[in-house]
């Protein structure tokens, strides 16, 4: 009985651990799918920040090398290029637009992104998806900057925001 308590103890601990270290506010809505490929849309929860931001910065990772990473309300910055789209990676940094830099605390910043693979006999397969440790990097308006590592996201859409099909721009 002894051993058992112990071996409880120990599981709280390091669930309180790993649950304290990243914020579970992140959810990947997978909105169409295919054998090679799916269109989604990221939202992240940005209650964490401390006031409203001037720039944010996030760096994604995937299980798998993805064949192509596409996104449009956001600039690829690592791997460097100057096109929506980046080929062959299994992490990508991205950045806001000029026009989106903007997040407050009571919001979603929500991305639709598109992951293209090699070709896959389950469509709905989990081999290419972002997985834990996100991390977001943000600038705020009195020029201090705060961080965020995310959780692997949750299926679907934030509550509050399920059925909306498109979000207006951050900052727009």
């Amino acid at each position: 009985m002894a051993s058992l308590t112990k071996h409880l103890i120990c599981f709280a601990l390091i669930f309180v651990l790993v649950d304290g270290q990243c914020n579970t506010g992140i959810y990947v809505h997978k909105t169409h799918q295919w054998n090679k490929g799916y269109v989604g849309k990221m939202f992240f929860d940005q209650s964490w920040l401390a006031m409203e931001t001037s720039e944010w910065k996030l760096n994604i990772a995937f299980t798998n090398q993805v064949a192509e990473f596409k996104i449009w309300d956001a600039d690829i910055i690592n791997p460097a290029t100057s096109m929506p789209q980046v080929y062959n990676v299994t992490m990508v940094e991205i950045m806001n637009k000029c026009w989106n830099p903007h997040l407050y605390p009571c919001q979603y910043l929500d991305l639709q992104f598109l992951v293209r693979f090699p070709a896959a006999t389950d469509v709905s397969t989990t081999m290419y998806d972002i997985i834990s440790g996100t991390t977001e990097n943000v600038s705020y308006k009195d020029g201090t900057t705060g961080t965020a590592s995310y959780c692997a996201p949750m299926d679907g859409e934030p509550p509050g925001t399920a059925g909306t099909t498109t979000a207006a721009p951050v900052g727009k």
